[in-house]
């Protein structure tokens, strides 16, 4: 019993543990990175806060942080963020591929738009939820791999 009752402590311990190293920075780490990303567009910082906003459920919090890294600095994962946060922006922050459906015309294209070139530089994942919308006829196939919006 007391074996049982020490692996049970033991167990309660280090998951509590875990989650405060996998939980969130400090106000002051969240504003250092926030900076880093604005200022130098450091990938990094931009991963900590995605992984941040992303442990807090508000992956829409990472949008303005996305479109900065995504238009200025190029970056193939940030096109992706925005696709992603777009959804979650107008779904209660969930995200869900499907969930695309409920987005106005308008929305849904900016976060195609985004997939698109996210697919185009290179990310894995927005080439598989590519491959998806083209079979349910939210996008067109163009020749040599190439899709557009419908």
């Amino acid at each position: 019993m007391r074996i049982k009752i020490s692996l049970i402590l033991i167990t309660t311990i280090f998951v509590i543990s875990c989650k405060q190293q996998n939980s969130y920075l400090s106000d002051e780490q969240v504003y250092e990175a926030q900076k880093k990303v604005l200022l130098k567009g450091d990938k990094k910082s931009y991963s900590m806060l995605s992984l941040y906003y992303e442990d807090k459920q508000s992956n829409s919090m990472i949008l303005p942080y996305s479109i900065l890294m995504a238009h200025r600095f190029n970056d193939k994962d940030a096109y992706y963020d925005v696709y992603q946060a777009t959804i979650c922006v107008f779904n209660n922050n969930e995200f869900n591929s499907d969930l695309i459906e409920k987005l106005d015309s308008e929305s849904k294209d900016f976060a195609l738009k985004h997939l698109l070139k996210s697919d185009e530089l290179g990310n894995e994942h927005a080439k598989e939820v590519l491959e998806q919308y083209t079979k349910k006829g939210f996008l067109i196939q163009k020749g040599e791999g190439n899709k557009e919006l419908k």
